[in-house]
């Protein structure tokens, strides 16, 4: 079903500014397979092409509001006039694309500066964000107050839901560099849910898949701001919460939320053999 839910000219902005910046990826995507490198130089070019992508995102949205600041991962902080600031990744999955696969995403969210929040979150106050598969030309977008909604390659737009979670669960995840406990023990619990662990190598994309009931939960130990700005604002304005506690952040439906605090609670153990697969 198609919703005619019209967006601010704050996405509009971010749909364009990410729409060139995935231009810029695509044409560097295709060089990837004729480039017979070392891992060193593949590492390298994937950093060339996340800078440029990052000038052309960040070029394109000094156009539009030239007073806001910017915090970006490749470039340095851009102060602005202290009201609003843009926030980007402009390829999130980099080890992803170097290897010419497909998960990544460019993400970009707008936070406004002195606003007071009831509920404190790991991000600011975030209100609007978008983020973009380039691969497929997928658009999330979201304004504050105003719901999620999803664009498809063919411009049909429609409402997101994250999903109820009520029966086998899918569950998006990183695995840590570090050893890590208060993830082993979240891992665990999830695992004797009986849920099918995913690990898709972007945060972003994953975080728009919980936002639109793709995935039913996402849990992480290590993020930067710019991978998780947008996708919070998604997932809570698509009918889901969030956390962050004890160094572990996570996302999802209620649904799911209640499944994991019953397994906390009595521990059941269920088979849980084919939980990667």
């Amino acid at each position: 079903m198609q919703h005619s839910q019209k967006y601010s000219t704050h996405i509009q902005i971010m749909i364009k500014a990410c729409q060139k910046g995935a231009a810029a990826i695509a044409r560097d995507f295709l060089e990837l397979e004729q480039l017979q490198s070392s891992q060193r130089d593949l590492k390298e070019f994937a950093n060339k092409v996340d800078q440029k992508a990052e000038n052309t995102i960040i070029g394109e949205l000094k156009r539009a509001r030239a007073e806001y600041g910017i915090y970006a991962e490749e470039s340095p902080e851009v102060i602005g006039n202290g009201k609003f600031r843009w926030i980007i990744d402009p390829i999130d999955g980099t080890s992803n694309f170097s290897h010419g696969h497909p998960n990544y995403a460019i993400s970009i969210a707008l936070e406004k500066f002195g606003v007071l929040q009831v509920n404190p979150s790991p991000v600011g106050y975030i209100v609007a964000g978008v983020i973009y598969l380039p691969h497929t030309k997928e658009i999330y977008w979201s304004d504050r107050d105003g719901g999620a909604y999803y664009i498809d390659p063919h411009g049909y737009q429609n409402k997101l839901k994250v999903s109820a979670g009520l029966d086998r669960h899918v569950v998006g995840t990183i695995i840590p560099h570090k050893p890590s406990s208060h993830y082993d023990n979240v891992f665990d619990e999830i695992r004797r849910i009986g849920a099918k662990i995913r690990i898709s190598g972007s945060i972003a994309m994953d975080l728009a898949y919980v936002a639109s009931g793709r995935l039913d939960y996402l849990f992480l130990n290590r993020f930067n701001l710019w991978d998780i700005a947008a996708g919070c604002l998604l997932v809570t304005e698509a009918g889901g919460s969030m956390t962050y506690k004890d160094g572990i952040f996570s996302a999802g439906g209620n649904g799911f939320m209640s499944s994991l605090e019953k397994q906390r609670k009595d521990g059941e153990l269920i088979d849980y053999n084919d939980a990667i697969d």
